[in-house]
């Protein structure tokens, strides 16, 4: 698939894929690699090496997720 059509695909999600959260303006690119970034801090790009898209900052949201659902454990593991 050509690096454009990769590009417009990603371009196309107005939101991370991953929580949601809106696209931002992206004023710098990676050479070789077309870049879209996310409100969470999520970053995805196109290389035109590789001709693939790539979660270059993947989104923190799962790990937030799984973070609170240890402190959750950890909560009731101290009061039993």
């Amino acid at each position: 698939m050509a690096m454009t059509a990769l590009y417009a695909r990603l371009k196309a999600e107005k939101t991370c894929p991953v929580c949601g959260q809106l696209a931002m303006p992206v004023t710098e690119q990676q050479e070789r690699m077309l870049l879209v970034r996310y409100e969470c801090g999520a970053t995805f790009g196109v290389s035109g090496i590789l001709n693939v898209i790539n979660a270059n900052e993947p989104c923190p949201t799962p790990s937030q997720v799984a973070a609170a659902h240890l402190m959750v454990e950890a909560d009731l593991a101290g009061a039993a």
